[in-house]
């Protein structure tokens, strides 16, 4: 099961989510308009709804550096082979984390609009 608030894994009918202690038996904040019993929304219940901001989800960080990381390596590949060591193989790095990191915060950032 999990947390409908930062998403992490938690025990099927757990009351209080381990990792960021939210009430689980309250209504949800995009349910009703209602909110937690201090009265804020968190960060993580925001962009998980709207979407167009960064996230600080674990699982979605992770999956954005390893994709930066790999198109980083295929930019560099792609320079070794066209432009040589090591000013076409810099290049294809720095081109490969440039697209990789737009790209992979574009797919997260529609992921994150239907998540919920």
């Amino acid at each position: 099961m999990k947390c409908p608030y930062c998403s992490e894994d938690i025990m099927a009918g757990a009351t209080i989510c381990k990792h960021c202690k939210s009430d689980l038996k309250a209504p949800l904040p995009w349910k009703n308009g209602a909110k937690r019993k201090d009265g804020k929304i968190s960060y993580n219940e925001v962009v998980d709804k709207v979407g167009l901001l960064p996230n600080v989800n674990k699982r979605d960080n992770m999956i954005q550096g390893i994709a930066v990381a790999v198109c980083a390596g295929i930019g560099g590949l792609i320079g070794l082979f066209v432009g040589g060591w090591p000013e076409g193989a810099g290049l294809g790095v720095v081109a490969g984390l440039i697209i990789g990191g737009f790209l992979s915060g574009l797919v997260l950032m529609v992921i994150g609009m239907f998540r919920h």
